[in-house]
């Protein structure tokens, strides 16, 4: 037994989770995508490969039919569906870009970019430090929370969670936000200028 994902979606899902996967945002078997479509929301099932998904990967999770076999959806589902009732996104990303996992290790509230389109693009950015951060409830009202005023919010020590009109506009905020933290690392270094 197969869900029928719209093929759009699934192309969408395909694209995103390839692009996810190349630029190393995740590691192999890591991160969720979620699209709301209408009145339906799908997501990636637990385990998913982003970078090589099929269609038995993508699981509509409301309104939740039966699961196909033994798929069950992503563990951070509580928290896709928590952003989805405070938002009007119709996407959400959730990776572990491992730059920003890293800045968020600093014991920093936020994340304030230092490049030209970082500041542009995300502002500042909340790093919310939970006791439980992954699909918790906790995580799951503190995330939708934060949203009320933002597109993207890092959890400190596990990932970021962006949200957007469509995959890709998710997608612009990760990749940012990659970018931002890896440019504050790298001004945090101690380098020896010569002459």
């Amino acid at each position: 037994m197969t869900q029928n994902i719209p093929k759009k979606v699934f192309e969408e899902f395909v694209r995103i989770g390839s692009w996810l996967d190349r630029r190393g945002l995740n590691t192999s078997h890591s991160g969720n995508l979620s699209r709301r479509v209408g009145e339906r929301i799908y997501i990636t099932r637990s385990g998913a490969m982003l970078g090589d998904l099929t269609p038995g990967d993508i699981l509509q999770v409301f309104p939740p039919p039966p699961y196909p076999g033994d798929a069950k959806p992503s563990v951070e589902t509580p928290v896709h569906l928590a952003i989805y009732s405070r938002s009007e996104y119709n996407a959400v990303i959730h990776t572990h870009p491992p730059f920003t996992v890293a800045l968020s290790l600093k014991g920093l509230r936020s994340i304030v970019p230092l490049d030209v389109e970082g500041k542009e693009v995300l502002g500042e950015v909340p790093v919310l430090h939970l006791k439980e951060p992954a699909g918790s409830q906790e995580a799951a009202e503190e995330v939708s929370r934060a949203f009320e005023g933002g597109r993207v919010v890092v959890l400190a020590a596990h990932g970021v969670f962006a949200g957007g009109k469509d995959l890709t506009e998710a997608l612009h905020l990760i990749s940012s936000l990659e970018f931002s933290s890896k440019v504050l690392l790298l001004t945090a270094l101690k380098l020896e200028v010569r002459e």
